[in-house]
């Protein structure tokens, strides 16, 4: 399976409390493809200025 997605990126204002803080999504998608998926799996997360393009391929 291969799923490929791209998302903008949002300046935080300066004012936002959490501009500086990152989410636990992406560490728990890491843990949870390296457990269901050992060796079965590529998970590859490009960043530019302004989008984040992201391609998961998956043997099933």
């Amino acid at each position: 399976m291969y799923f490929d997605v791209h998302n903008s990126i949002h300046i935080k204002p300066d004012n936002d409390p959490e501009k500086l803080k990152s989410g636990i999504g992406l560490a728990n998608v890491k843990q949870r493809l390296a457990l269901l998926y050992p060796g079965k799996h590529e998970l590859i997360i490009r960043e530019s200025a302004k989008e984040f393009f992201i391609h998961l391929t998956i043997q099933l």
